[in-house]
Order: C-alpha cells, then structure tokens, then sequence
C-alpha cells in the first residue's frame, strides 16, 4: 500500500467544544466485519482496524464510526456489553480506541437501541413464567384477542406488511422490527436504568459517543412537544413513540454535553428536527440524515429528485447539526444507481464534492472514496444476506481477494472489479478518486466557507452550484451530475466577482471564472472569490 501515515497532527478537540467539531468534522462509518481481516478467518474484525489504523490519518477524517462491534445473531443484540467475537474481544477494542485517540481519532460505536435478539439473557428470562418476574416488563407482552388467545392483540404491522406481534408459551410480545427482534420497553424504568448502564460501560472504555440506529420510535406529531407533557403514560405505549424520547432525555442529563449521541433519522419527521437537536429539552447531537437514499433501491430511482432533496436539505437552518449520508450498511451503492461502470472514476468525484463541500456534516461510508459499486448481481444470494453491496470486501488491492484476507474465501464475494477499484492503485494517481477525496477533505479542514459558511443555492437544469462564504472566505461550487459535457451560465450577481477556480476534478484550460463555463462530465470547479 502506498499510502503512509501523515505525520500532521491536530489539536484534540475536547467534548466541551461540540459546536466546532460539527462544523469541520468528517465521519468515516466502518463495517467492521468488511474492512480487513486481521487472522484469515475470512471476517473482518477489530485487529484489522488496528492494522488500517494508517488509512484513516491518509484519508484525513477525524471520527470514525465503528458498526458490527456489539454482541449480536442475525436478528438483533445478544449482550450491549460485549464485543462480537466474531470480531474480536472487549479488549482488542479498547486496544483500537486507545490507538486511535493517540492519532486524535473520535470513535462511535452504533447499534439499535429499539430491540434485542430472542437470545438476549433479558428476553430468555422475560419469556419464563410472567408471575413475579420483573424481566417481563423489559418487553411489551400481551394475551391474544380472542378467548383462545391465539389472535394478536391488535392489527399493528412491521415495515414489511406483517403483524408486530409474536406468539410465543401462550402470550404474544412486541416486535415492530420483525420476528425475532422484540421491541424493548422503555416505559419501563428498569430497562432505561440498563441502557444508560450501558452506555457508562462503554464510556468508560474510552467510546467517544454513540450512534442511535433504527430511532424511528420518537414522538412521531410536534405537537407532543407543546404545553403537554412530554410523556404520557398511554395504554398503547407505542403509539407515539415517547418512550424513546424519554430515554435519550435521560441520557442528555446522565452525561450533559460530554458523550455525544446521534440518531440515524430512518424516517424521522424532519419537522421534529429543532425539538430532536435545539433547546434545552434536545435529545440528541447530530442526526445522520439519509433520506435522500432512501429510495436507492426502488426502480423509480431518480438521481434528479435525490438533487432536489439533497439541495432542499442544504438551505435547512439546522443544516450544521445534520450528518449527511450517502450511503450505509442498509442500502446498495449511490454510485451504481448514478453512473456506468465506465464513469465511476469521475462520478465518484462528482459525488465526492457534493458530500463534502455541503453545510451538512459530511458522513462517508467505507468505499466510497475510491468508487465501490454494488456486486453483480448472481455473485450472492441476497435472500439470505441483507444488503450485500454495502458490505462486500474493503478493495485495499489487486492482489487475491482485493487484500481483505488471507483466507482462501471471504465471507461476501469481492467485487470483480477490485483489480482497478482499489486504495493501492488509486493512491498512486494524482487524479484518483481516493486522492479527490483526500483533497478536498484537506481543503475543508482549512476553509472557514466550508465548515461554517452561508448557502445559496444557484443551480441551473443538470448544474448543481452553490456558493458558500463567510467574512473571510467566498467560494463557488459548481458540478455537472451528467455523464456529458454541460455548460453552466454563471448568475450575473457572481460573475461580475472575480475568481480563481483551486479546484477541478479535470485539467484545467484556465482557472478565471468567466460568465460561462464549459463543463466535461461529472465536473467539479471550486471557485474563490476575491475579498476585494
């Protein structure tokens, strides 16, 4: 690997200065069990991390979020306080956090709070005899509605259309995310007391913050946060989704301001947005916004409305405390359903721009800065492996199996494409993706308009471009989303300013901003303005 460690150390932020770290930070969100295996078992695990550690200091990010670390089975949690050891021990994780605030890195860890596994040691007592058993209420049980107790309680459904009721000795339990992962109950005070121990373990293991995922249970109507109470105690305890709330309130005034959360937004109400992230009653510090992917895997999907959603959100006010994600372990890759294979280098810088030059706190998820695509599509048998694409093999090289492991197969298929798609050859190209990443990363560490400038919004048809500025710093963003030449015609209010383009994703023939400018495919131009 050509990549070596930087030797540029930055101050370490401390958690008072929460603020600042919004407006400059850059998350890498790692699949732990996909990013490189340490001792040939085919898995990925936490050794590797230690080994790659070098990567993130080459890339330039400053906080990593670490996913496949906590205790589970294929359907949910089976102990919050333990390592997987699939990839590793509770040790080789303090190992990597301790190796990893010596380099200035943040490390969160994310997992689902809403629901445990039937295995979890909670549920296993829950399910026993419900007389005098205080792990009963760690769960919503209830008798069927008919005299037989054999119908559920009520008609509530799953996402996927199937009763959120599972009948188990006679009684039927919640499970709103599916069969086999009962929903834990957080009226209960018991449950919350456990949560918020959890999160006191893992502080004290060194974990900077947590992300929150699959949060849909908040309060689901603003109006739960008027001159109510903000919790209710209501026979369908589920109903609005106060529980939650509740919990996250708890944790905000457990660890103040010193122990970060953030929220995956799965359906948030973006109305719910200031109640969630400002004032005093805020539950949570960040939320990962990733709705415009939300439709990735629909054969409706539109690269134009994604843009139009993507620009609507930049002109939020809270834009700053929103993570902006353009891809997780949930969803296939942006970069397969916007480009041809053939065009990957350059709309991966496209989308490379748009991620990192947004007010938005920028969220890259492992792979795409060097253009991972999603596998072909006979090379997994996706009905039995959920959402391979984004959890295929890290492509380190060309060597056997893109330099993930040793052994003789992983456990995905690497992507054949892994012979030019990977971080060996492209950090021996200047005009790589990865090292397109990595400069403008740079670039936003040290630009004021980057981190903490104004939007406006001058995009035209196919065109996307947008100023950000400051009182020290104005910059123009322009990209060409589509796979051929463009021309943009710059907004007379900015062309009258003169301006020198430090950016291009492509040679340039001349770096004046001129009233119009001539885009190649998948283009990007950063422009400074002149102060004077």
């Amino acid at each position: 690997m050509i990549y070596k460690p930087t030797t540029k150390h930055y101050n370490k932020i401390t958690m008072n200065d929460l603020v600042s770290i919004a407006k400059s930070s850059v998350f890498y969100r790692v699949a732990v069990r996909s990013f490189f295996d340490s001792d040939a078992d085919g898995i990925g695990d936490l050794r590797g991390l230690i080994a790659k550690l070098p990567y993130f200091l080459y890339l330039g990010t400053d906080s990593v979020i670490l996913t496949d670390v906590i205790e589970s089975d294929h359907d949910g949690v089976t102990d919050f306080c333990r390592v997987d050891p699939a990839v590793g021990t509770n040790e080789d994780l303090e190992e990597l956090i301790a190796a990893m605030h010596s380099e200035n890195l943040k490390v969160y860890l994310s997992f689902s709070p809403i629901f445990t596994s039937t295995a979890h040691s909670w549920f296993e007592k829950s399910a026993q005899s419900p007389d005098l058993n205080h792990f009963r209420e760690y769960y919503v049980w209830k008798s069927g509605k008919d005299a037989k107790g054999k119908t559920p309680p009520d008609d509530r459904k799953t996402r996927s259309k199937e009763s959120a009721w599972t009948f188990q000795k006679g009684y039927w339990y919640f499970s709103e995310s599916g069969k086999g992962r009962p929903s834990l109950n957080y009226d209960n005070l018991r449950v919350r007391k456990e949560m918020l121990e959890v999160l006191r373990f893992w502080r004290e293991k060194g974990v900077d913050g947590f992300v929150f995922e699959n949060a849909r249970l908040l309060p689901k109507s603003p109006a739960t946060f008027g001159a109510k109470p903000l919790y209710t105690n209501y026979d369908d305890t589920f109903s609005v989704g106060a529980p939650l709330y509740r919990l996250l309130r708890e944790i905000a005034e457990r660890f103040a301001c010193d122990f970060p959360v953030l929220l995956d937004s799965d359906g948030i109400d973006p109305s719910l947005f200031p109640f969630i992230l400002d004032g005093e009653c805020r539950v949570a510090d960040q939320i990962l916004f990733d709705q415009p992917i939300d439709e990735i895997e629909n054969k409706s999907f539109s690269f134009k409305k994604f843009l139009k959603k993507y620009l609507a959100l930049q002109s939020d006010d809270r834009i700053k405390k929103i993570g902006l994600v353009f891809g997780n372990g949930s969803h296939d890759r942006l970069l397969s359903r916007v480009a041809r294979e053939k065009d990957g280098a350059e709309a991966t810088k496209m989308l490379c721009a748009l991620l990192l030059t947004a007010p938005s706190v920028p969220v890259i998820y492992q792979g795409e800065e060097i253009g991972m695509t999603d596998l072909p599509k006979k090379a997994v048998d996706r009905s039995t492996i959920p959402c391979p694409n984004a959890r295929a093999p890290f492509q380190w090289d060309n060597k056997s199996n893109a330099g993930f492991t040793l052994a003789l197969y992983p456990f995905l298929p690497v992507n054949e494409n892994y012979h030019s798609v990977n971080c060996a050859v492209q950090s021996a190209k200047d005009d790589s993706p990865l090292c397109f990443y990595r400069k403008i990363i740079d670039f936003r560490r040290n630009s004021s308009a980057l981190s903490e400038g104004n939007f406006a919004d001058y995009s035209s048809g196919d065109v996307v471009a947008f100023t950000r500025e400051t009182n020290e710093e104005a910059l123009l963003v322009v990209v060409n989303t589509l796979a051929r030449n463009l021309n943009y015609a710059v907004p007379a209010v900015l062309a009258n300013r003169r301006a020198e383009c430090l950016i291009s994703s492509c040679a340039l023939v001349g770096k004046t901003l001129h009233e119009s400018i001539g885009l190649r495919p998948y283009e990007v131009r950063i422009y400074r303005f002149s102060r004077s």
